[in-house]
């Protein structure tokens, strides 16, 4: 017997596990663009140095998706390991995806732990079908049967050899076992307004330093976080230090790919709220062919990322650094704009509903 779910490969968020995870389940939904309109916002965190998607210094915890998916925990540290593949299989016969915590590397001697999303499976060729990350994409990845079922006993062996984990895990990530499918129950009604808001984050771009106390008010630490429009300050910062200091070891790729991603959220979601509130002005359009300029640009900041990993050319980075100042005014006059002439359009047209 052989089952598939329906995945999506590319999704508008490759480049963070836990995002990518949810968002190939969710851009299958006819509502995927009504959700990815009004969701996912962008922080930047300095002692990290890197963009994340989340509120200012935490990730999204799996809660953040359940108006859209439902999420819960499979209790399979009570069942015997070889009864792994069984339990993925019926969680897929019953319409879920199963996101399940694995050791990936084939040398016992450095484990790798991380998650799996399986969506399908092949009895007649013992395999599950997992994506997986194969150059800057996600790709079709197969597993045995043997290989899931080794690999998440030396999973369990690592929990009960740090118990503690298990808590951190579940609660910052996922449990160790998750069934995730679609909700029948989600309505976009309120999309357009949440897309809206999001804009309005965007443009009152925020740098804020939170510091860390013990018992006796002494700091422990100090933290920056910027959101929003404020992300490419921190990843000016960034560049600067690379410049400055020109560590070997150190590329902002991930910064920029993630930059380039959330302004692409943006965009469609200037996009869904013209179609949402039926937006026939000359002005919005304007102003959405300005933004996607901006998202282009930041697409190039990506690749030349990549060709910076590959030359480390100084150059590449201070070119870079010295557009982001230009970017941050014409993204903040692009969104601004935007915002002001759909706004005035929704007063004069969007009728309310007696």
């Amino acid at each position: 017997m052989r089952k598939e779910l329906p995945i999506m490969m590319n999704p508008m968020v490759e480049s963070e596990c836990s995002v990518f995870e949810k968002l190939a389940i969710i851009q299958t939904s006819p509502h995927g663009e009504a959700w990815l309109a009004s969701h996912l916002r962008l922080f930047y965190d300095s002692n990290y140095g890197d963009c994340r998607f989340g509120e200012w210094n935490a990730l999204y915890p799996p809660e953040y998706y359940e108006d859209i998916l439902q999420i819960e925990e499979v209790p399979v540290l009570q069942d015997p390991p070889d009864r792994i593949v069984d339990i993925i299989k019926h969680c897929i016969d019953d319409g879920f995806y199963a996101l399940v915590e694995l050791n990936w590397s084939r040398d016992a001697a450095e484990p790798a732990y991380h998650e799996a999303l399986f969506y399908g499976y092949d009895d007649d060729r013992q395999l599950l079908f997992t994506p997986a990350v194969q150059g800057h994409h996600w790709k079709e990845n197969l597993w045995s049967y043997e290989q899931v079922q080794a690999s998440h006993r030396q999973f369990l062996d690592y929990l009960a050899e740090h118990p503690d984990h298990r808590l951190y895990y579940s609660t910052h990530y996922q449990y160790p076992f998750s069934k995730i499918k679609m909700r029948d129950t989600y309505s976009p009604g309120r999309a357009a307004y949440m897309a809206m808001e999001n804009i309005v984050n965007e443009v009152w771009g925020k740098k804020i330093d939170i510091q860390d106390f013990d018992a006796g008010q002494a700091v422990l630490s100090n933290n920056r976080f910027y959101r929003g429009l404020a992300c490419l300050m921190g990843a000016k910062d960034k560049l600067d230090h690379l410049i400055e200091t020109q560590e070997p070891d150190s590329f902002p790729t991930s910064t920029f790919v993630r930059l380039y991603e959330h302004r692409a959220l943006l965009l469609l979601s200037l996009n869904y709220i013209c179609k949402a509130w039926e937006v026939a002005e000359e002005a919005v359009a304007a102003y959405i062919v300005q933004y996607r300029r901006c998202c282009e640009r930041a697409q190039k900041w990506y690749l030349l990322l990549l060709k910076y990993e590959a030359t480390r050319d100084i150059q590449i980075l201070q070119r870079v650094r010295d557009e982001i100042p230009v970017a941050y005014q014409e993204e903040s006059d692009a969104l601004c704009g935007f915002y002001s002439a759909s706004h005035a359009w929704y007063c004069e047209h969007v009728r309310l509903i007696p």
